[in-house]
């Protein structure tokens, strides 16, 4: 399975009608800066699966233009292990994936395209037993990740 991954990271909310963090108040809780969240959540996938293949393609917005080597670093150690494909820019166009196409070998990719989405468990048995169970399959697909914004999803598409 690849590990896919794309995205831009940033300390700007995404603009949409529904800020989670208007809605949970924080302030007993520590933070951290998006940057650092996804080194953590990189970290988390680096030993979360035995990936035939990682590609990382990560745009940084201005304000941590400065870190890219310290981010390019910890990657390398992080997947040292892994056929590794790092970019400083993230597919933003039809023609951009097009171009990515020839790197998708394997049957099964696990596509990530957010910077605090951490992967854990007890062990890997449970996703080593989902993936020999799909990995022959034509059509198939496993909801991994998104699952709390899938329900509050459901409920604004409701609302609207």
């Amino acid at each position: 399975m690849i590990l896919f991954c794309n995205t831009f990271i940033t300390e700007q909310s995404a603009k949409n009608n529904w800020n989670y963090q208007k809605q949970i108040p924080r302030k007993n809780l520590k933070s951290f800066s998006n940057f650092d969240t996804f080194k953590y959540s990189l970290a988390s996938l680096a030993v979360a699966y035995d990936w035939s293949k990682v590609i990382l393609k990560i745009s940084l917005d201005d304000c941590y233009k400065d870190r890219q080597d310290e981010l390019e670093i910890f990657i390398k150690e992080e997947f040292k292990n892994f056929n590794l494909i790092l970019e400083w820019q993230r597919n933003e166009y039809q023609n951009d994936w097009k171009k990515d196409y020839k790197l998708l070998d394997d049957n099964l990719i696990w596509y990530y395209c957010n910077h605090d989405h951490i992967f854990f468990d007890s062990s890997k048995d449970y996703l080593d037993e989902l993936v020999n169970e799909m990995k022959d399959e034509e059509l198939c697909s496993l909801g991994f990740s998104h699952f709390p914004e899938s329900i509050r999803n459901a409920k604004l598409g409701s609302a609207a």
